[in-house]
């Protein structure tokens, strides 16, 4: 939980059945690097996606992919 992966400009990707703890892991994940002073950004595949998705239909597909890249580079 020291969050060298902030620091080392790494993703994080969890994957794996429904019901394995994945999201609990990325919310644990989340906390510690909030607690540590950093944003977070926190969303399931589905809501990512259709998120995504709708970005696109109403024009505003790439200013919400920069937004997204600039809370990845935090």
């Amino acid at each position: 939980m020291t969050c060298r992966f902030i620091h080392e400009n790494a993703p994080v990707l969890t994957a794996g059945p429904t019901g394995t703890g994945k999201s609990h892991l990325a919310q644990a994940i989340g906390h510690q690097a909030v607690r540590q002073g950093h944003d977070v950004y926190f969303a399931t595949r589905s809501h990512l996606l259709v998120s995504l998705m709708r970005a696109r239909l109403s024009g505003v597909y790439e200013r919400r992919m920069k937004m997204l890249m600039c809370q990845a580079s935090r």
